[in-house]
Order: C-alpha cells, then structure tokens, then sequence
C-alpha cells in the first residue's frame, strides 16, 4: 500500500481514523453490497459504484465532494455528454465489488469500489456548493448549464417513501430536468448535510446517484419507490431529517430568479424547528463549556510563583 496514499486517505477527514475505530465502520460499508443487492431484487441497476470516503484526492474538496459529483453527472446531462464518461443507457456494472475485511485493503483497492476519482471540476464544483457566482475556475459548458437554469424551489420533512413519490412526480412533471437533493442534518450528532441527484432520461428510467454509493437505474417509478428507502434503512437511517431539491435545466419557474433560495426552516414542521433550536443551542453550551474547561485546566497547569515564607517579627525584650 502507498504510503503518500493511506497518508492522503487519512487527512482530508480528519475524522477517518475515529470512524475506522468504531467496529461498525467497515460492517456499515459492506451493507452498501445489501443495498446494491436490493436495487436489483427491486428491477434497477448498478451503474457505477463510488465510495468517496477512499478517495484519496478528496482532500481537494476539504473533505466531502458530494455536491460536485452531483452537479459534475447534471452538467454532463445538460450538454449532452455521458455522465463520468458512462452513456444514461450503459449496461450495469459488472465487476465483482468486493466485501472490505480491513481499513488497509479498503485503501489499497479503493478502485474496486469507487470508480470515479476527484478531479479539478469536481472540486470546483463543491467549493461552490450551488452558488455558481462564487466559483472561481468554473468550466464554460457546466456554467452556462448551471447557472443560469437553476431552480430551487421546495423543502420538505424527511419521510422516504413519500420523498420517493415526490421526486417521481416532479421529474413526470418537468421532463428533462436535472435534480439535486440536499439532505438535512438539524439533530445531534449529525449537524451538516448530504447531496445526491436524481434525473427520468428520454427512455423512463429514473436514475440516483449518491457519491457515497453509486449511481443506480431504475425502470420504472414502482422499481425506485421500492428500493429507495433502503438507502435510509441501511445507510442513513436517523441521520437525515428533512431535504431540499434544485432542480436545472429548462427555463426556471416564473416567479422566481436564478440564485433565489428558499428559506428552509420556516417550510417544516414546528416541532422539527423546535428540537432543530434546541440541538443548536445545546450544541453552542457545550463549546462554551469546552473553552472554559481548556481555560481552566490551563489556568490551574501553570507554574505558579512559590510562596515566600512569613518573616517572624522579632521578640524585642
């Protein structure tokens, strides 16, 4: 195994080695083959497999790429071009994806289960996390079909099974639209959030993708309601609880301009905004607390100067 490899794998997350030390972090990779299993048990298909936590050019993206594979596959869409280099309408993946026994042999056969390296518009694209005006070395092509069709437009309380109906029907609805999904974290410990895409092609075919697992295809609207709440039974399960979808391509929605973005928090549930306030607040006390224990421990470890011994006043007689 590289060393300059494990070494590049190991400090873009520098959470990797906590999670490498939990002994569900490597049981919860392998149930990634369940749920490739499952999408084929439901009629879809594996296209592209991706893992970007082995990823050793991640370091690139400060840690996480999802949002730009996500809008690197739209953009190619948009122009026409294969997604990563792959036709909408290629065969199913069919090498053999590897259950991962080790941290070491993960690192050194990540190819075998992320296909899809990093690359430099990659990067761009999730430094500019949908916010193409800040994007300093944007490539022609993925600008103009970014930028100036983007619509976002909804945001929604997280239940699977009725997110998978929602985004059948918005792609029934606009043909030819390309959608990112934004997932939501407001709970303790998962403060952050996740993007994966979503498109119908020419042909009926739904396809996901998610840079943490693959890219997948789906026959049929019955195919993917079937199989997408797996993700959130194996993978994600309580982690996520709320989402948000832009979608690109076409001409956006009248009301709205290019850039526009909805406020989030005011769409869910109040309860949802209450524990959401709350985590916050609760997660702001904890580092007040940390700063002042690391100021008194700091305080209390100093030398202090030594005592100087009361002078005893002299008898006179």
């Amino acid at each position: 195994m590289s060393s300059s490899h494990e070494e590049a794998v190991r400090q873009y997350h520098p959470d990797l080695q906590k999670a490498v030390s939990s002994p569900t972090f490597l049981e919860k990779q392998n149930q990634i083959l369940v749920l490739y299993e499952r999408a084929r048990l439901a009629g879809g298909e594996l296209i592209l497999p991706l893992r970007q936590i082995f990823d050793p050019n991640i370091v690139r993206s400060g840690g996480g790429a999802c949002a730009g594979y996500v809008l690197k596959w739209s953009g190619d869409i948009l122009t026409g071009q294969a997604p990563f280099g792959i036709p909408l309408d290629a065969p199913a993946y069919d090498k053999v994806i590897p259950e991962l026994v080790s941290l070491e042999g993960a690192v050194e056969n990540y190819t075998s289960v992320h296909c899809v390296e990093v690359t430099s518009i990659i990067s761009d694209l999730q430094d500019c996390q949908g916010d193409f005006r800040r994007a300093k070395l944007m490539r022609g092509e993925h600008q103009i079909s970014l930028n100036k069709n983007s619509d976002t437009f909804f945001a929604q309380n997280l239940i699977p099974n009725e997110m998978a109906r929602d985004l059948v029907e918005r792609a029934q609805q606009a043909p030819g639209r390309v959608y990112e999904i934004a997932l939501r974290a407001h709970i303790l410990p998962f403060f952050g959030g996740h993007a994966a895409g979503f498109y119908q092609d020419g042909q009926g075919n739904y396809h996901y993708v998610d840079a943490n697992l693959g890219w997948f295809r789906f026959p049929n609207a019955t195919a993917f309601h079937t199989w997408f709440p797996e993700i959130f039974n194996l993978i994600y399960s309580n982690q996520y609880v709320s989402y948000e979808l832009t979608s690109y391509g076409g001409a956006p929605s009248p009301d709205q301009e290019w850039g526009d973005t909805m406020s989030f928090l005011p769409e869910l549930d109040p309860m949802i905004g209450i524990i959401s306030l709350f985590s916050l607040m609760w997660s702001m006390g904890i580092f007040v607390m940390q700063i002042l224990t690391l100021l008194i421990s700091r305080y209390c470890s100093s030398p202090q100067p030594p005592e100087t011994p009361e002078s005893t006043p002299l008898m006179t007689p």
